[in-house]
């Protein structure tokens, strides 16, 4: 081995993995010392050979892989592992084990490495130990210096924050919020050079569920009201609360200075007329036009399109509703029967005349104009 070694052969996860696996079958550590001996620091990355000593909780082992100067990272992907290991550390919380979480960190472990399979997509710490509830871990980690965006700059799964938010969790909404979570963040996905958002914020996931009290902390927080929706089926805060038929939560949107006339999603998308139309809510209904939604001019193809919305669900009340508050006429008839206005959800909108956000934003462009909010390389969009 010695002679190996001086002709210049490497020491990888595989070697590392037979020593391992050898002084746990005989007890005995000397042959994975010897190794480690003869070419320290190491400087390479051997996620198994570590994971598998410490799920032999056999800690001699795990020291001498630590002292050794080993790349704690480990791999992203592991074609011969069925749990593929993206760090150590990552994998200590996904089982539970609180004390290999403790003296990998004390050994200097990554605390913002994600674990990852082709099934799961990339999970950081925080990640899992919010989608698992575990309050301990998620203040120690917090204590430990994690950072409760992090998984926005490499992870299309949903922030620590959204989690809790889609939850309704205050208290791990309130402990995220205290260690700095933006409440305004989410994955951004990059497609033929355009970046597209496809989540909801926290605040609007907190709207959609009708959790008052989270509202009000992330709104505290400095959560945008106007925070544009997902492209797919998103919504913004106050369409959501339209949807649903949460007044109350639309009146402080409102006071907030929350746009009524704010426009859909890409796709699926509806305003907060065509959503509460939709779904039949009446109130809301008229709580949005006491409120200046638009019916007439650039709202006239929401008005057309909340008319259409209500009749294909059945709500012919609500149809008549609005057909007699907006004063509908020949041609409104006519410009429905022509275009049909969306009904079909997946139906270009009308980016000129239409109330639309415009989501495809050219890549420089957009990293222009959002320079001073990117951090590594990821652009946050308000």
């Amino acid at each position: 081995m010695e002679a190996l070694l001086a002709c210049g052969a490497r020491i990888t996860d595989v070697e590392l993995t037979a020593a391992v696996h050898r002084g746990l079958f005989y007890d005995n550590v000397l042959l994975l010392r010897r190794i480690v001996s003869l070419r320290l620091p190491l400087r390479c990355k051997a996620p198994m050979a570590l994971a598998d000593a410490l799920r032999a909780e056999y800690r001699t082992l795990v020291e001498i892989l630590l002292c050794s100067g080993l790349d704690l990272t480990g791999w992203e992907y592991l074609r011969w592992s069925k749990e593929v290991l993206g760090s150590a550390f990552t994998e200590s919380i996904l089982h539970g084990r609180r004390a290999r979480m403790q003296y990998l960190y004390d050994a200097g472990a990554d605390l913002n490495k994600s674990i990852s399979d082709q099934l799961r997509g990339h999970w950081f710490p925080l990640q899992i130990a919010v989608e698992k509830k575990d309050i301990s871990v998620i203040k120690t980690l917090l204590e430990y210096g994690c950072d409760p965006d992090e998984s926005t700059k490499f992870s299309a799964e949903r922030t620590p924050l959204q989690a809790a938010a889609e939850d309704g969790n205050i208290e791990i909404a309130n402990l995220l919020l205290g260690a700095g979570a933006d409440p305004d963040a989410v994955p951004i996905y990059r497609v033929d050079g355009v970046l597209i958002r496809r989540d909801t914020t926290a605040l609007q996931s907190a709207v959609r569920r009708g959790h008052m009290e989270l509202v009000e902390r992330l709104l505290d927080a400095g959560a945008d009201v106007n925070s544009a929706p997902g492209w797919e089926s998103g919504a913004t805060a106050l369409q959501f609360a339209a949807i649903q038929g949460f007044i109350r939560l639309a009146r402080r949107l409102l006071e907030l200075g929350a746009d009524v006339n704010a426009g859909r999603a890409a796709e699926y998308g509806r305003t907060a007329l065509e959503g509460a139309a939709e779904h039949g809510r009446l109130d809301m209904l008229q709580f949005l036009l006491a409120n200046r939604a638009l019916i007439d001019g650039r709202g006239r193809r929401q008005y057309i399109r909340a008319v259409k919305l209500a009749e294909w669900n059945g709500y012919s009340t609500i149809a008549t509703f609005l057909r007699s508050h907006g004063q509908w006429t020949a041609v409104d008839t006519q410009r429905a029967d022509m275009e049909d206005y969306e009904t079909d959800p997946k139906s270009e909108p009308d980016y000129e005349n239409d109330l639309a956000w415009d989501y495809k934003v050219p890549w420089d462009l957009l990293v222009e104009r959002f320079r001073s909010k990117m951090k590594h390389g990821a652009v946050c969009i308000p």
